[in-house]
């Protein structure tokens, strides 16, 4: 039988229902880009915002944050699935065609990401590869992958968290913790976003953190780059070769992981402009 090619679902082929919940999942992701995941958003830990914006923020960081991704995640893959299948019916071939929306895929993310720099299309190019390895897979290995998939992030979480809890890193917390001149080396204003900085100072022989909601409490060292504020949240330092403090990577308590440049400024200048911002 004469193979036939694919092209875009017929209007009578398409399964409205799968449409819908995409329309909704990519409505709540909308929501929540432009509130917990935005760039420039105050953070609940960063000062009151209000008994309005408080409620608000703690509903969608729980209940939507991570949710709509799932499901938007989901019907990625049943539209892998989906178009298996008709390809199959077809007998098509269905390697070039996926293959070829993927290069599509990544070039417009990459586009995109020229301009925004937050991008997430050219991840999803790149990982959807991975669906061609499993998908000839017997599927009594299927939720035994899933599974893998599932409790992956989590073990990684629990052996970064034994390693900083970790007897020789408890010594060496104790072991610099007076050392000033050490500590003195992280002091800085850093830039985790555009219009969004946290400076940390020295105060007490403590590094403290400042953000536009005012200061935190004291960040309390757990290793030779890892400092604990209050709330839970993480600053692991960053340094070159030559071992001068370049930024940070901030561990929220929501699981993010946000990135901090160390900026060319006074403490005194980083300040000034943010109590300007608020």
């Amino acid at each position: 039988m004469q193979a036939t090619t694919i092209g875009p679902v017929a209007p009578q082929e398409r399964i409205q229902t799968i449409d819908i919940i995409r329309g909704f999942a990519l409505f709540g992701i909308l929501i929540i880009n432009f509130t917990v995941d935005s760039p420039g958003s105050v953070e609940p830990w960063e000062g009151w915002t209000g008994f309005g914006d408080q409620v608000s923020y703690w509903f969608i960081s729980f209940f939507m944050d991570d949710r709509f991704m799932s499901i938007y995640c989901f019907l990625f893959g049943l539209g892998f699935a989906l178009q298996m299948q008709r390809a199959e019916g077809r007998n098509s071939s269905f390697l070039i065609v996926y293959i070829r929306r993927l290069i599509v895929l990544y070039v417009i993310g990459t586009v995109h990401n020229f301009f925004t720099s937050i991008s997430i299309l050219p991840t999803y190019a790149i990982v959807a590869i991975l669906l061609l390895f499993v998908r000839k897979l017997p599927l009594r290995l299927i939720p035994v992958l899933a599974l893998i998939c599932f409790l992956g992030p989590w073990l990684r979480q629990v052996i970064i968290q034994k390693n900083n809890q970790s007897p020789s890193a408890a010594i060496e917390a104790d072991s610099i913790k007076t050392d000033t001149a050490t500590l003195k080396k992280y002091v800085g204003v850093y830039e985790i976003s555009p219009g969004r900085r946290s400076i940390i100072t020295l105060e007490l022989n403590k590094l403290v953190g400042e953000g536009r909601g005012g200061k935190g409490g004291p960040l309390t060292r757990k290793s030779q780059t890892d400092f604990v504020a209050t709330n839970g949240a993480r600053f692991t330092f960053l340094s070159d070769s030559t071992g001068i403090i370049t930024g940070f990577i901030l561990h929220t308590i929501t699981n993010k992981d946000l990135p901090g440049r160390k900026l060319n400024m006074s403490i005194e200048q980083g300040q000034k402009e943010m109590i300007q911002q608020r």
